[in-house]
């Protein structure tokens, strides 16, 4: 049948037709806009709720899911910049190449997780974490580099989306992850205190998963130098927020020092052998 009228009847959101009409003869079928009909399908998701018809094209043997023409981009690009999750999940479950595809253009990231995260697409983050293969890919990510946490933190304007990601992320993470100096000399928490966009949830989330509040960056700067710097230069809400973030800095520390007091009474352990380089107290 007709390339021409399956893809009308994608435009039309006609679903019974697209049943009717779609085979796989004419599922691959590129119009002169270099158009398929999933490309069309995934077009209309910008205004419609269609996820029915993209469904029902997946669902034609011989589909071809990274099909598109000279002057369109693949569909899982398309997807993605449409911001529907269930149409990406569809897609990866249809056998999609999102590795090879996000590689040979030209963004931020060479990975659809990456690219959602940079972009604050916490939907698609949601969605592509409930797969083993993205867990590992975050999971290998963190271990070697830290990046995707340092890559949230200086992509995304919004703080909600910032706080929203990494209530999704720091569940993969460690301790010694999350305290690692990258190579910009600071940990996470040291970096997050210097993001004007990181509200005190967002530092008390990194302790909750393990973040020490110490650090020196490559300059050679304490966080707290850093932090009374902050202060010292900063006005009205912008010094309220610094100084109020010293304080919880000041009583994390406080509370650590008071574990490792006890600890070391409890344990009755003779502190003069402990070097003076690493007695804290």
């Amino acid at each position: 049948m007709n390339g021409e009228e399956l893809i009308h009847a994608v435009q039309e959101g006609d679903l019974a037709r697209v049943q009717e009409l779609a085979t796989p003869q004419n599922i691959n079928y590129v119009d002169d806009n270099s158009d398929t009909p999933l490309l069309a399908a995934i077009f209309e998701a910008y205004n419609v709720n269609n996820d029915d018809i993209i469904r029902a094209l997946l669902d034609v043997p011989d589909i071809d899911v990274d099909l598109h023409g000279p002057s369109t981009e693949p569909p899982i690009i398309e997807a993605f910049n449409v911001g529907n999750p269930i149409i990406i999940g569809m897609l990866i479950d249809a056998g999609v190449d999102h590795y090879q595809t996000f590689s040979d253009y030209d963004f931020s990231s060479s990975s659809l997780l990456g690219e959602s995260m940079i972009d604050g697409k916490i939907r698609i983050v949601e969605e592509l974490l409930k797969r083993d293969e993205f867990r590992r890919e975050l999971v290998n990510d963190l271990e070697f580099n830290s990046d995707p946490l340092f890559t949230i933190l200086n992509s995304n304007t919004l703080w909600i989306n910032t706080l929203k990601l990494f209530k999704l992320i720091l569940p993969y993470t460690t301790p010694r992850i999350l305290n690692q100096r990258m190579t910009i000399g600071k940990t996470i928490f040291h970096e997050a205190v210097d993001y004007p966009g990181t509200t005190l949830e967002t530092l008390q989330l990194l302790v909750e998963y393990g973040a020490l509040p110490f650090g020196i960056s490559a300059e050679g700067k304490s966080l707290y130098e850093d932090l009374n710097h902050l202060i010292e230069f900063s006005d009205g809400d912008r010094r309220a927020r610094y100084t109020q973030i010293l304080e919880y800095v000041n009583s994390i520390t406080f509370s650590l020092r008071a574990k490792s007091l006890k600890s070391i009474v409890d344990n009755e352990i003779d502190i003069s052998s402990i070097p003076d380089s690493l007695v804290v107290l």
